[in-house]
C-alpha cells in the first residue's frame, strides 16, 4: 500500500480518521502489524481531534490491548513502543 503523506492525511475529516483508525485496529486481528500499517496508525492517531468521543476511546483501548499482546510476544518489543 501507499505510505501516509501529509497531503493525504489533511484530506481526511474527523469521521474518516476515526473510521480508518477503527479499521486498522480490526485488521490487527487478522493481519500482522507491518511497518506500513504502523506508520498509518501513528499518522492517524496524530490526526485525531480532542476531546475524544467515547467510541474512539473504546477503539483506542482495543488498540492498546492488541499492541501490548504483540509486544509481549515479539522479539523486538521496542519497535512497538512508539505506538504505545
Amino acid at each position: 500500500g501507499t505510505l501516509p503523506s501529509v497531503r493525504l492525511l489533511l484530506q481526511f475529516d474527523f469521521v474518516m480518521t476515526q473510521r480508518l483508525v477503527a479499521m486498522h485496529v480490526r485488521w490487527l486481528d487478522s493481519c500482522a502489524l507491518s511497518h506500513n500499517r504502523a506508520l498509518w496508525l501513528y499518522a492517524l492517531l496524530a490526526r485525531l481531534h480532542k476531546p475524544l468521543h467515547r467510541d474512539t476511546c473504546a477503539v483506542l483501548r482495543q488498540l492498546v490491548k492488541r499492541l501490548l499482546a504483540l509486544r509481549d510476544s515479539c522479539d523486538e518489543p521496542a519497535a512497538l513502543n512508539a505506538l504505545l
